[in-house]
């Protein structure tokens, strides 16, 4: 746990960016979810009335949906950029730590070690740490985004189908999670 108090300090300087990066993925999220939904509903409504009243409504739902589709863009150029902007001058500021904590190092120390091997560690870890830095967190939110949506939508449908959608989060949920921990602990051991 101290690890990642450790780790957590690195996004104070970038809380800003990383709050609306949230948010933005929040948005994909619920565009992602909402399409579908906007679809199945003018299926059943709109395109079941006639023409005239159909081609009446097709340009402000088409206006709708495509000013929907350029926020959805917007959002992702934000959490593509911006995100990894973050994650990238996150890795400075820990280079620049661990570079001066190896100037403080003693000259034995450098005996005893490959400086290069090192250094090549670093950097590649560091690469790691950066890019878990902008993706974990936007990725579990984006997960829990999309599963209470699902949740909230299964409320809506007959018993047994609502109960077997619950039954299958309960079940992959925990499974979803060891993986995602399995997949970070070489760059964070959980103790």
């Amino acid at each position: 746990m101290h690890t990642m108090k450790k780790f957590i300090r690195y996004y104070a300087p970038y809380k800003a960016v990383f709050f609306l990066d949230l948010i933005c993925a929040a948005v994909i999220s619920l565009v992602d979810l909402a399409f579908p939904q906007i679809l199945r509903t003018l299926t059943k409504t709109l395109f079941a009335e006639p023409a005239d009243r159909i081609l009446q409504a097709l340009l402000p739902i088409g206006a709708g949906l495509l000013v929907i589709y350029i926020l959805q863009a917007l959002c992702k150029y934000y959490v593509s950029y911006q995100g990894h902007m973050m994650g990238a001058c996150m890795e400075r500021d820990m280079r620049r730590q661990l570079f001066d904590h190896y100037e403080k190092l003693s000259f034995s120390y450098y005996s005893k070690n490959n400086s290069g091997q090192m250094m090549s560690k670093l950097v590649s870890d560091l690469f790691d740490i950066a890019e878990f830095a902008h993706h974990g967190p936007e990725n579990l939110f984006i997960s829990v985004v999309k599963i209470i949506a699902f949740a909230t939508r299964s409320f809506t449908e007959p018993a047994g189908l609502k109960y077997s959608n619950f039954a299958r989060i309960f079940a992959f949920s925990p499974c979803s999670f060891s993986i995602w921990v399995s997949s970070i602990s070489g760059v964070f051991p959980i103790n």
